[in-house]
């Protein structure tokens, strides 16, 4: 069976990693996954009431008709095929999630960080 979700795991040294789901092609894998820690743990943090304060501020920009949030390491931005993360410091090149992807790494995350607990 393959991986449909975003996979979440402790990692050495008390880092969290992710595999990202089996639809993103191998070659990209490796960009995505730094652009999606990069932007959970730099600009979300590392509990599951600060994912749901990230996705009430996200939902009040889309609200107020604002393309996108930035925070300390990434902007998350509205795109024509989903939501495209950058770098704010040109770590990586922009990486565009589908709006399910956006929402179910959101998910995954959250659970993940649930069940650490």
């Amino acid at each position: 069976m393959g991986n449909a979700g975003w996979r979440f795991f402790d990692a050495a040294g008390g880092r969290i990693d992710v595999v990202p789901p089996d639809h993103i092609g191998p070659s990209l894998r490796p960009l995505v996954r730094d652009a999606v820690l990069d932007w959970l743990l730099t600009d979300i943090g590392r509990s599951p009431a600060a994912v749901a304060r990230y996705r009430s501020h996200w939902n009040e920009a889309r609200t107020a008709g604002l393309e996108g949030v930035s925070g300390n390491g990434t902007a998350q931005t509205r795109g024509a095929t989903g939501v495209v993360l950058e770098s704010l410091y040109e770590q990586w090149d922009d990486v565009t999630l589908s709006d399910a992807d956006f929402d179910r790494v959101l998910d995954d995350y959250e659970a993940f960080l649930a069940a650490r607990r």
